[in-house]
Parts: C-alpha cells; sequence; structure tokens
C-alpha cells in the first residue's frame, strides 16, 4: 500500500492504483473515510467493529453509487476497527 500525502493534513493510501481510505490529521484524532459501494454494505456490516459506526453507516443513504463511512482513530478500539475496514477494503476486487 502506498501513501500519498498533501501539504496539508490529509493524505490517501493507495493499494494497486486503488484508493482506499482518504485520511485526515486533527488535534485529538485522526479521521479515516472509506467509500463503498451498495453491494458491499453487507460485507461491511458483517465485520467486527463498532456498532454504533455500523449502524450509521446501515442507514446512511447512497451518494449516486457510493456510501461514505467515516471513522475517528481517537483509541485502540477505533484503530482496531479501523484496521478491519482497512483490510475488507484492501481486499475487495
Amino acid at each position: 500500500m502506498d501513501l500519498e500525502w498533501r501539504y496539508y493534513k490529509d493524505g490517501k493510501a493507495i493499494c494497486k492504483k486503488k484508493k482506499i481510505v482518504w485520511i485526515s490529521i486533527w488535534e485529538n484524532f485522526i479521521k479515516a473515510s472509506f467509500i463503498f459501494a451498495e453491494k458491499t454494505r453487507p460485507g461491511v456490516l458483517g465485520l467486527s467493529f463498532n456498532e454504533e459506526i455500523k449502524s450509521t453507516f446501515s442507514n446512511t443513504k447512497p451518494t449516486g453509487k457510493l456510501i461514505p463511512l467515516m471513522v475517528d482513530i481517537k483509541d485502540e478500539e477505533s484503530f482496531e476497527g479501523f484496521k478491519t475496514l482497512l483490510n475488507y477494503k484492501k481486499n475487495l476486487r
């Protein structure tokens, strides 16, 4: 996976030319933004990570064919959820 960082506070992770996640750094946390397709929503909801985030994601209406999922990484638990989503997204085809 490659990281592309901008001069500001954000960047993105890319794997084989596919954007995996957008990342921005804030004072007390890191924000990770994923984009999923409607057909991958059930797979995301089947993963083991924060139930509140899953609930929000399940109720998020698609923008066109895409559904955003944002995670605030503030502690070890949220970092583990981020890694779970990162690995899932990386392995999608």
